[in-house]
């Protein structure tokens, strides 16, 4: 896991969104594509990029829908191109079940990639909506109206909000300020 926001180059923010997951059903994938899948219908330009579990095949015949396979982020090429995707990509997105904070959403947002998520559990803790990513429920119309309103951002809206969740980032999950807040804990 990142603990520092690790851009290293400039690198240009493509129309793609990227959704990653070992688990493609348990964490959206299912509805992440459908509602690609209508929002692209106006969109050619969007593409969406799928990391991680391979989802059934009717999925990755939708157009504009790629999947990139799993990418070991162990390996310092694997952590590279990880990294990369985060940078380009509009936005990530996660509508997760099984997730109390999932990390991904750190990581991404360290490399400037804001989140789609829906606000359960501890996720609104980590995504402020509409200032470091967007929170919406598990809904496909949601997430196209979410998907199109993010193309449809002028670019200073937009880079506020990357910029944004890379300060949030920054400042709330580095390891001073865990250390405080485990100890903040232990003494209350």
């Amino acid at each position: 896991m990142l603990l520092k926001s690790n851009i290293n180059k400039q690198v240009s923010v493509k129309n793609q969104f990227i959704f990653i997951a070992s688990d493609f059903k348990g964490k959206g994938g299912e509805l992440i594509v459908k509602a690609f899948s209508l929002f692209q219908k106006n969109n050619l330009a969007y593409s969406l990029l799928i990391v991680g579990q391979k989802p059934p095949s009717k999925f990755i015949k939708i157009p504009n829908v790629i999947y990139l396979g799993y990418i070991d982020k162990s390996s310092p090429k694997g952590l590279e191109n990880l990294n990369q995707l985060f940078q380009e990509s509009k936005s990530m997105i996660l509508l997760t079940r099984k997730d109390i904070l999932p990390l991904t959403i750190i990581e991404g947002g360290l490399l400037g990639c804001p989140t789609i998520a829906n606000p359960l559990n501890a996720i609104p803790e980590a995504i402020e909506h509409l200032k470091t990513g967007w929170l919406i429920e598990s809904n496909i119309n949601k997430l196209v109206e979410t998907f199109k309103y993010i193309a449809n951002m002028n670019s200073s809206q937009y880079n506020l909000i990357r910029q944004s969740v890379i300060k949030k980032m920054d400042e709330e999950y580095n390891w001073d300020s865990i250390l405080i807040n485990i100890l903040t804990g232990i003494n209350n």
